[in-house]
C-alpha cells in the first residue's frame, strides 16, 4: 500500500501499519458529533452523557510525537462552554419557593378564604401556607398589626393543619428578618408541634414595634406567648380574639384543603388529593407543579386516587 493510500487525520500518522487505527480515530471523531447534533435536535437526555473528545487521537507513540513537526488537524470544541456541551435538564418543574406578595384586596381574599374574618369575599381553596407567608409580611413589614393579630390567633386554632414542610420552605425563601423573627416566634411559642422547630432561628431579637418598644415592654411586660422568644411583643398589642377566625368545623365545610387534610394529614399528599379532586383529568406533572411537591409523591397519590376514582 502507497503512501497516499494512507489516511492521516491526525496530522502525525505518517506509518502504513498504523493507517487502519487512524481511520478509527476519524470515524470516531464524526460519530461524535453526529451524535451530539441528534441529541440536541431531541433534547431528550443530558449532553454529559455522550461527550466523546471530537480531536482524533494520535496514532504513533509518543516518542514519535516528540520528533514530528506537523500540527495536529480535525476538529476541535471551543475551550468555553457552548449550548452544545451544557447538559441538558429533564425536570419540567421545580418547587416554587416564594413569590411576590400579591396586592392587598387579594391577599384580603385569600386570607378570609382560609378563615380570617375580614369584611371581603373570600377566594375559595386559597392557598394556606403562601396566604400565611405573605400576612405575616404585611403585619410585619407594613406594620399592620390588625392583620397580625388575626394571624396569631389563627394559628393558634389551626396550626396542626398547616403544612409544615411547605411553611419552613417559604419563610427560609422570605427575604425579610422581620418576618423570619415572627415565625422564630411562632414556633418558640407553639413548642408542643415540633413540626415548627425547624422555624426557630438564632438571630438578633426582633421588636414587633418599631417605635417605642422598650418604653411599652418596661409599661406593660412582655407578651406571654412570645415571652423569651426572638419576637420582643408588648402585652396587649396583639389581641387575642377567637371570633376571629372561623372554627375548624366551619373552615372543613368551606375549604376542600383543610377538608383533606383533617382526613389525610396535613401532607403533600393532602395537596395533591385536592388537586385531582378539582380538576381529575390532570397529568401527573401539572398535579405537582399545582401542588408544590415532587412528582413522586404526586404519582403515588395519583395511583390512590384513580383506585377510588376510576
Amino acid at each position: 500500500m502507497s503512501r497516499s493510500r494512507s489516511v492521516a487525520c491526525c496530522g502525525v500518522c505518517r506509518s502504513r501499519d498504523m493507517a487502519a487505527v487512524c481511520r478509527f480515530n476519524t470515524l470516531r471523531a464524526t460519530l461524535s458529533l453526529l451524535l451530539r447534533l441528534a441529541v440536541v435536535g431531541s433534547r431528550a437526555l443530558p449532553l454529559s452523557l455522550f461527550w466523546v473528545s471530537c480531536t482524533p487521537i494520535p496514532c504513533l507513540p509518543a516518542q514519535s510525537l516528540r520528533h514530528s513537526t506537523a500540527k495536529p488537524v480535525g476538529l476541535r470544541m471551543p475551550r468555553s462552554p457552548s449550548a452544545i456541551s451544557r447538559p441538558i435538564s429533564v425536570m419540567g418543574f421545580r418547587r416554587s419557593a416564594a413569590e411576590g406578595r400579591p396586592p392587598s384586596d387579594v391577599l384580603t381574599a385569600r386570607m378570609v378564604g382560609i378563615g380570617m374574618n375580614f369584611a371581603a369575599t373570600a377566594e375559595s381553596d386559597a392557598d394556606i401556607e403562601s396566604t400565611l407567608v405573605h400576612a405575616s409580611s404585611l403585619g410585619m413589614d407594613d406594620g399592620d398589626l390588625r392583620v397580625l393579630s388575626v394571624l396569631t390567633t389563627w394559628l393558634d386554632v389551626h396550626h396542626a393543619h398547616v403544612n409544615a414542610d411547605r411553611l419552613v420552605r417559604l419563610v427560609a425563601a422570605h427575604g425579610s428578618i422581620r418576618v423570619r423573627g415572627y415565625w422564630s416566634g411562632i414556633a418558640a411559642w407553639i413548642v408542643k408541634d415540633r413540626r415548627f422547630a425547624r422555624l426557630v432561628s438564632k438571630q438578633a431579637r426582633v421588636d414587633l414595634l418599631s417605635v417605642g418598644a422598650q418604653f411599652q415592654l418596661n409599661r406593660k411586660g412582655e407578651d406571654e406567648r412570645f415571652a423569651g422568644s426572638t419576637l420582643r411583643v408588648p402585652r396587649g398589642t396583639l389581641r387575642d380574639r377567637p371570633a376571629d377566625v372561623l372554627s375548624a368545623e366551619i373552615l372543613a365545610k368551606r375549604h376542600a384543603g383543610y377538608r383533606n387534610r383533617i382526613v389525610i394529614g396535613p401532607t403533600w399528599r393532602a395537596d395533591v388529593w385536592t388537586v385531582l379532586e378539582k380538576t381529575p383529568g390532570l397529568t401527573v406533572t401539572e398535579a405537582a407543579r399545582r401542588a408544590s411537591c415532587s412528582f413522586a409523591t404526586a404519582w403515588q397519590a395519583n395511583q390512590d386516587f384513580r383506585v377510588l376514582n376510576p
